[in-house]
């Protein structure tokens, strides 16, 4: 006679899950559900299937190893693991500061101090807005525009931008601050820059009008005319003189 025994020393087999990448959704991490995996046996239809943190816990940022053991009713094991990232990526949110317009109070322009625009997250309650330039620093005449830049520690979030105009005062008064002349005497601010005007085509060239064109042509006499004019006159009285001499010399007495 002999005892012939039967047991069961196979573990069951699981299968192997997946890892998991998780957005934060708040300070202390994130809460994760996931499947618990299967287990097969050849003796154990239903091995147990415990899994380490559980699902459905709160998973802290970063990386987290869950270790998951099937046992079945012989006592075998068998254990598998993945891992449960937390990340955030999501930026913060800003809000959009209003533009600022102040008086300038020296030649070189004005101090400007502003408030930071407030920043909000889901996981950093308090996330650091740095501005460029920062409030309290000397903004020359004119505009300028400010930027917020991101965080330094990722994530980092969409700068929003306003700007700061420094522009002289309407209706000044007292002595010029670097000069001591009169308000009325401060400089003003150069003008807005503009385009040249083209000049206008030049005038089309045209002939003048001739002068006998305009005016009747008058006769002038020179110095020559006067000479003929003369001699004219001396021949014609010549010539009375001859016929008066004639005409005398060959009258005979009427009867």
């Amino acid at each position: 006679m002999f005892t012939v025994t039967v047991q069961d020393t196979t573990a069951p087999v699981l299968t192997q899950p997946t890892d998991l990448v998780v957005e934060q959704t708040g300070p202390a991490g994130a809460v994760v559900v996931y499947t618990d995996p299967t287990a097969s046996d050849a003796a154990d239809p239903a091995p147990a299937v415990v899994c380490v943190p559980p699902s459905g816990s709160t998973f802290a940022p970063g990386v987290t190893t869950v270790t998951c053991t099937a046992t079945d009713a012989a006592g075998n094991s068998a254990s598998v693991s993945f891992t449960v990232t937390v990340v955030d990526t999501t930026p913060p949110t800003l809000t959009q500061p209003a533009d600022v317009v102040v008086e300038q109070t020296s030649p070189a322009g004005a101090v400007v101090v502003y408030a930071d625009p407030a920043a909000t997250d889901a996981v950093d309650p308090a996330p650091v807005v740095v501005c460029v330039p920062p409030s309290g620093e000397h903004v020359r005449a004119g505009m300028r525009r400010r930027s917020p830049a991101p965080p330094p520690t990722p994530p980092a979030t969409a700068p929003v931008t306003f700007t700061v105009t420094v522009q002289a005062d309407a209706t000044p008064s007292g002595p010029h601050p670097a000069r001591g002349l009169p308000s009325s005497s401060r400089p003003a601010l150069p003008a807005p820059w503009s385009p040249t005007p083209t000049p206008p085509p030049p005038t089309p060239w045209t002939r003048r009008p001739s002068w006998s064109a305009s005016r009747p042509v008058k006769h002038v006499r020179t110095r020559r005319d006067h000479r003929h004019l003369h001699r004219h006159r001396r021949l014609g009285q010549q010539r009375q003189r001859h016929v008066h001499r004639h005409c005398s010399g060959h009258h005979r007495p009427h009867p």
